[in-house]
């Protein structure tokens, strides 16, 4: 999985692979981060959460950090962070948090990731594709699949 972070205002989610090598180097980045910006993340609003640890790995990473051990799933903007796949429903929370804060150049970006992953099921696919994108983003009562497009959404929804 290419997604190694999420961030929002003050908020940040970090992933990393699940063995104590992985964690320990992205304590140590965090550290870096609070020693150079003067910035800390606090162990009282911070929590790690795992999938496929046993129980002396999370007592291990719990100790070096200081942070909780927190449940999947959890919320994020809205959206839950488990192992399953997001839901379409999902994903739209999550777009309509990240639209507003989005530049031109990112919202064209994230448009054509949807239109390749749509027709190939990869978010890199330079394939043709055989059906135009706004037909696509029509509503589904007028011959679409009722898919957003994402450049119209955020031009309307930041007014104009």
């Amino acid at each position: 999985m290419g997604l190694n972070h999420l961030c929002f205002a003050d908020d940040v989610v970090l992933f990393c692979k699940g063995e104590y090598k992985s964690v320990h180097l992205l304590l140590q980045g965090i550290n870096l981060f609070a020693a150079t910006a003067g910035l800390k993340a606090s162990p009282a609003k911070s929590e790690f959460f795992s999938c496929g640890l046993n129980d002396q790995e999370i007592i291990r990473i719990k100790e070096s950090s200081g942070f909780n051990h927190g449940n999947l799933p959890f919320r994020y903007l809205g959206v839950p962070i488990s192992t399953n796949k997001l839901s379409a429903a999902d994903c739209e929370k999550l777009v309509e948090k990240m639209i507003f804060i989005l530049p031109k150049a990112v919202v064209k970006q994230v448009n054509s990731i949807c239109r390749a992953f749509l027709w190939t099921g990869s978010c890199d696919s330079a394939r043709p594709v055989y059906v135009n994108w706004d037909e696509t983003c029509k509503p589904k009562h007028h011959g679409g699949l009722g898919f957003r497009n994402i450049i119209h959404w955020n031009v309307a929804m930041l007014g104009g």
